[in-house]
């Protein structure tokens, strides 16, 4: 039937997202509220950065922590069990003249396997690697997206990308072999769009 089970009043809500039996609320104004997923008691919350009135947030989660999508201040890191920030992804630095630095804030943010990806706006999608832990994510590279990149989410081995006038992308993830390969292209079909993936 179409009933509510249960309902928790969160000021500002951006983005949830469940991990480990648990559910997660980023509010705009009140940060990460972590709840019981069969009934909503609330187990914890935490401050995080507040967020510009009606802005686009995600969360997503990695060993126990939870990356949150802060805009203005890119990805910040918080450990679920205590709250405390314990890392962060900065904005990147943007040499095109073209682009305007205002239009440069974190929207959303996803991970996959030992990668983080960022939705940053003008400044297209950018490519975390998380393979030496998160206290040293580094940045692998940058998709250059038309137009403005507002969500990114990855799901069962795709990134899907929302990029504003420049619609929808979907790109497959293909990760080079542990042996120090590289990837090699062939027998994959032969690429024959744009340049503008």
């Amino acid at each position: 039937s179409n009933k509510i089970e249960y309902k928790v009043p969160i000021d500002d809500l951006r983005s949830i997202g469940s991990y480990k039996n648990k559910i997660f609320a980023l509010s705009g104004s009140e940060g990460v509220s972590i709840y019981n997923e069969t009934n909503l008691n609330l187990i914890s919350n935490f401050s995080t950065n507040n967020n510009i009135a009606e802005s686009k947030r995600t969360l997503d989660f990695f060993e126990n922590n939870v990356l949150v999508a802060e805009g203005k201040e890119g990805v910040g890191v918080y450990n679920i069990s205590t709250g405390n920030k314990s890392s962060s992804i900065k904005l990147p630095i943007i040499s095109d003249s073209t682009i305007d630095q205002n239009e440069v804030v974190t929207n959303s943010v996803t991970v996959t396997n030992d990668h983080v990806f960022t939705a940053n706006g003008a400044a297209g999608l950018i490519v975390h690697d998380l393979q030496d832990g998160i206290n040293n994510i580094s940045k692998t590279g940058t998709l250059d997206i038309d137009g403005s990149t507002n969500y990114v989410k990855s799901a069962d081995g795709y990134i899907f990308v929302a990029s504003g006038n420049g619609g929808l992308k979907i790109l497959k993830i293909i990760e080079p072999e542990k042996t120090g390969t590289s990837i090699t292209c062939t027998g994959l079909p032969v690429y024959n769009g744009g340049s503008w993936l």
